[in-house]
């Protein structure tokens, strides 16, 4: 018996030793969080050092506390150690988050967070609703009750924003329209006419978010609201959505006569000219033809989608147009291959005009466009070009210029082309490195020998 309780003793004595020590390293890793007071997304490596460190003692935390402490830990008076203990709970994932969240619906107390270069203060509360944790009924009814119940989370407005046009909700939305912009955005679903002359007022007294309910709600009677926001210098991002909307003379105006009004900033009309193509590209019509061509002639705004579309418009102007922008590569905006689009179209209607354009660019194109141009030379074979391919070849130090030249010689399986192209290698010294072992496995692959 005495050797049982000796036994008992010990196992008791390790046990609470072991747990002291837990508790011990957790009340420190929560004493140095509440210190630093401040949430930090990333871990050391990708952003500023100071905020990796927080973040090292949230995963610290992940890894000490149970979820009894961090249950407790979401009542802590500093608002990171509240933050964190919801990560930490939803990252465990064995406890109902559902009544701790319901609790925090009301946690205004704001955090300074870090995430890339971007610092914001985040109010406690988001964090606890934001959590993934809970069942779909349970988010369901978390959404209800913050629709339902004043609070000043950003949360509720990601709910206004996704919200279905419900009888049901339509009173509180209208009453949560008087002091949210996204509760307009909410209440423009209903697209009740009796909600017209209210949803001006708001727009013309908060407008940054709530732009968005006109292209929900395109009413003849918000283009006058547009109007006069334009007066008042206010040119938001969503305005031209709303705009293009209406698919009529009145999005045509507005549009023109506000690239008219940009016509001596080539900076700022390009980058609001984007904005038109984008919104025109959304609410696509035949009536914003002659402004499409109006972006692709003025500021090469283009991509292959509507190049393909205006081909069938007019191609005779799409031909003057390919050949300009073809001129002015370094202009467009590559990423959707449109440059190739363009090329290709020139190959195939007007050789002689391809052959000029292929060998001028191989001459002086950028290394960011030199590619396309090379591909597009081995479906033309013409002497200017070949000619300006080895012009090009001898001056070359940049294994981007010179692989690509290799390759479209190689593919005119041309002997006497192969022999000068080797030579023409052999004699330029600044071919080396990466791109010179891609060339002589080109060459070898042919049979040949450098």
């Amino acid at each position: 018996m005495k050797i049982i309780i000796c036994i008992l003793t010990i196992f008791i004595s390790t046990v609470f030793s072991c747990y002291s020590q837990t508790q011990l390293k957790t009340d420190e890793i929560v004493k140095n969080i509440a210190d630093n007071n401040y949430v930090s997304y990333a871990p050391d490596g990708f952003f500023a050092v100071d905020s990796s460190k927080q973040f090292i003692l949230y995963t610290d935390l992940l890894k000490t506390a149970t979820s009894e402490e961090l249950i407790k830990l979401t009542k802590h008076k500093k608002p990171a150690v509240r933050v964190y203990a919801i990560w930490c709970l939803n990252e465990k994932k064995d406890t109902n988050l559902y009544s701790v969240i319901v609790n925090h619906i009301h946690d205004n107390q704001t955090v300074k967070t870090y995430f890339a270069d971007m610092t914001r203060e985040r109010m406690v509360g988001d964090f606890f609703v934001s959590v993934n944790n809970i069942t779909k009924s349970e988010r369901e009814s978390l959404d209800s009750i913050l629709l339902n119940n004043d609070n000043k989370l950003w949360y509720t407005n990601s709910i206004l924003k996704e919200i279905d046009p419900i009888d049901k909700n339509y009173e509180r939305i209208r009453t949560l329209a008087k002091k949210r912009e996204f509760a307009v955005i909410a209440l423009a679903k209903y697209q009740k006419e009796e909600d017209i002359q209210f949803i001006k007022k708001q727009l013309l007294k908060e407008h940054y978010f709530s732009i968005k309910s006109i292209e929900l709600f395109p009413s003849n009677e918000f283009k006058s609201t547009l109007t006069e926001l334009r007066k008042q210098g206010y040119n938001l991002y969503g305005t031209y959505f709303s705009v293009a909307v209406y698919q009529d003379s009145f999005s045509i105006n507005y549009f023109n006569s506000k690239l008219d009004e940009l016509s001596n900033n080539d900076f700022k009309r390009k980058q609001e000219g984007e904005y038109i193509f984008e919104a025109i590209f959304k609410y696509r019509n035949p009536i914003y033809d002659s402004l499409l061509f109006r972006l692709w002639e003025s500021d090469y705004i283009i991509d292959d989608t509507t190049f393909a579309y205006l081909l069938t418009v007019d191609s005779i102007k799409c031909k003057k147009l390919a050949i300009k922008s073809i001129n002015n590569a370094n202009e467009l905006d590559n990423s959707t291959l449109v440059l190739v689009d363009l090329l290709n179209f020139i190959i195939y209607t007007d050789k002689s005009i391809a052959t000029s354009l292929i060998s001028e660019n191989i001459l002086t194109i950028s290394v960011h466009e030199f590619i396309y141009f090379s591909e597009a030379s081995q479906k033309i074979k013409e002497q200017r070009i070949i000619q300006s391919l080895f012009t090009r070849l001898e001056k070359s130090d940049n294994g981007h210029i010179f692989v690509p030249i290799t390759e479209t010689i190689l593919s005119y399986n041309d002997p006497k082309l192969n022999k000068k192209l080797i030579m023409i290698i052999k004699d330029n010294p600044r071919i080396d490195g990466w791109g010179l072992d891609k060339v002589k496995k080109m060459i070898n692959e042919k049979g040949l020998k450098l």
